[in-house]
């Protein structure tokens, strides 16, 4: 897995912004916690929390597992005590 390249972060304003579609993914720069991904749920009309980006893969796959914002960004995300690689 290949570091992150923080230069494909959008701002912090762009959770102002509403999704385009169903389940937009977009990594975003968040003061204090560096980039993190988020999903637009369309029936909330809000940006939610996915995890934070850790790394890129270096051959994206579209394993059910993964998603992706177009830079094939890798996202940490815990649920409970679980933690994921990809989100």
């Amino acid at each position: 897995m290949e570091s992150f390249d923080r230069t494909t972060c959008l701002p912090q304003s762009a959770l102002q912004v509403p999704g385009k579609k169903p389940g937009q993914v977009i990594v975003v720069e968040v003061p204090d916690k560096g980039p993190c991904v988020f999903q637009w749920n369309e029936p909330s009309r809000k940006w939610e929390f996915l995890g934070e980006a850790i790394g890129q893969r270096e051959a994206r796959s579209s394993g059910p597992s993964s998603v992706s914002d177009g830079s094939g960004a890798v996202a940490s995300a815990s649920s409970g005590s679980s933690e994921y690689d990809h989100v």
